[in-house]
């Protein structure tokens, strides 16, 4: 409580000053012109009057002050008790003394993680637990004073789950042609000693054995697969307990195209005398796709060439009517819309140059390669008779 020293002394210097409370008339008395006083109840509205005292005698009273309630710190929590569930555990308390000042939040610490939670009540549910590890908890209250001491700690719980569950990963991605290894899915167990046994249907007409972790009562499955072709695939992963129970889940995995990789090889300066040569091949991952092959010579001119299946070579020819530099570009595109794209250049000394790539045996392309030059020398001689 603090005061003002009164506009005048009564020609006698104050004293002493007496603060009296209301209720309770408890007093204090000081020579300064604040004071605390003590013995009053934590959670009473008091309201305080000031009287000044010289030596002539005590003064009336002052008006009275403004109304305040005493408050402390909460008392720590009691009765801390754990009940476990799936993955969670409910933990009450009996609520504490607020010793006048209302209890605004309780906040939990779940031990052994660290981690914590807060409600305004006197139980919370404790959610996202591990399964088969045990847990125990604390309490501590707030009001508008501060934090309570901690509670005692609550009794030992250990979340297990009530039905054996697999859950898949959802949508898992990968590229066609290429070995990926899947976590596949997740299940609750209701033994750690228990024999698990997984296997993966992989929504292609194969199945593989998956592989199987157990830390306490969650289990986890693994696989590896390769998928031949794009797709969207539906992915089953049962698991079996003790040669006896079963529980299944079905999953997504989204398999990309691959695209073609091309290769072609540099042409050999050319001319009516040296044929350029070149190797022109292509790989890819996708080994159930069909593939088309473009060219683009450089001269305004361009073939469809033809593909060799059993090494996925590629093979064409093509005449130059006139001498020059260029540029060629070789396309494969798969029947799911992937392209592959290669290039070289080769330099042409003479009109009306065949070049050949050769995609065909060497009879065949040396027959072809003479029936072109036979026609070209042919047009140009009709050429120059015009």
């Amino acid at each position: 409580v603090s005061w003002d020293v009164p506009l005048t002394d009564g020609g006698s210097s104050v004293l002493n000053y007496t603060v009296t409370s209301t209720p309770g008339s408890i007093t204090a008395t000081t020579t300064q012109t604040t004071l605390s006083v003590p013995g009053l109840t934590n959670g009473v509205a008091y309201t305080f009057t000031v009287s000044a005292t010289n030596s002539v005698g005590t003064g009336s009273a002052s008006a009275a002050s403004n109304s305040v309630i005493p408050a402390a710190l909460p008392d720590a929590p009691t009765g801390i008790t754990a009940t476990s569930g799936d993955k969670q555990a409910n933990v009450s308390w009996t609520e504490p003394s607020n010793n006048g000042s209302a209890i605004t939040l309780y906040t939990v610490s779940i031990i052994p993680t660290g981690l914590i939670a807060t409600t305004t009540g006197t139980s919370v549910l404790i959610q996202n637990l591990n399964n088969g590890t045990e847990y125990r908890f604390r309490v501590i209250a707030s009001n508008t004073i501060g934090d309570s001491q901690p509670s005692d700690i609550s009794n030992s719980v250990m979340p297990k789950p009530t039905t054996f569950t697999v859950y898949t990963a959802g949508r898992s991605f990968s590229e066609e042609g290429q070995s990926s290894t899947y976590e596949i899915a997740t299940f609750d167990t209701l033994s750690a000693t228990s024999t698990h046994v997984a296997v993966i249907s992989w929504g292609d007409d194969t199945s593989t054995a998956g592989k199987v972790a157990l830390s306490g009562l969650e289990g986890s499955v693994e696989g590896t697969h390769i998928y031949q072709e794009n797709g969207t695939y539906s992915v089953t992963v049962t698991v079996t307990v003790n040669d006896v129970e079963q529980a299944s889940d079905i999953g997504v995995i989204d398999v990309s195209n691959s695209e073609p990789v091309v290769t072609l090889e540099n042409f050999e300066s050319a001319t009516m005398d040296n044929f350029g040569t070149p190797r022109a091949t292509f790989t890819d991952q996708g080994s159930q796709d069909t593939h088309t092959a473009e060219i683009d010579w450089g001269d305004g001119a361009t073939s469809t060439l033809a593909i060799d299946n059993s090494d996925n070579s590629i093979g064409g020819n093509h005449v130059y009517s006139y001498p020059g530099s260029y540029v060629v570009t070789l396309s494969v595109v798969d029947d799911d819309g992937g392209i592959g794209i290669a290039t070289t250049s080769l330099l042409v000394a003479q009109p009306n140059t065949v070049v050949s790539i050769p995609g065909m045996t060497l009879l065949t392309m040396c027959l072809s390669a003479i029936t072109l030059v036979v026609m070209s020398f042919w047009l140009f001689r009709r050429r120059t008779r015009c």
